[in-house]
């Protein structure tokens, strides 16, 4: 959210800045600027992880913050009170990632046992 913040005076003119850096020439310098802007977040968040974990974390990062982003966009609530609560959804959807990790595991393990038979 501070992020977004910080664009709210500019908030107007993004969408125009969104259309130009959708150009298929540009897709490479738009990626690059997302996870630059990602990887900023989770640095300013202490996040020192250089395993598989470094890209997880900036994947997974870079769905909840393009989505909050354009919903933030449409977003007339006051103080984005409504993007906040997106936020915070998001988050918790991701939150909830290892729970659902574990059961794929053990289905697949109990898959791999069946027919294993």
């Amino acid at each position: 959210m501070i992020r977004l913040d910080v664009l709210e005076p500019y908030r107007i003119a993004l969408p125009k800045v969104l259309l130009y850096r959708a150009h298929p020439l540009r897709t490479s310098q738009t990626f690059q600027s997302l996870f630059s802007a990602v990887s900023e977040i989770w640095y300013a968040a202490g996040d020192q992880a250089t395993d598989f974990n470094y890209y997880s974390k900036r994947l997974l990062l870079s769905g909840v913050y393009t989505s909050t982003f354009f919903f933030w966009l449409r977003d007339s609530s006051t103080d984005f009170a409504e993007t906040r609560a997106f936020l915070n959804r998001r988050i918790d959807d991701v939150m909830k990632l290892p729970f659902w990790t574990q059961k794929i595991k053990e289905t697949a393990q109990g898959l791999k046992k069946i027919f294993a038979k």
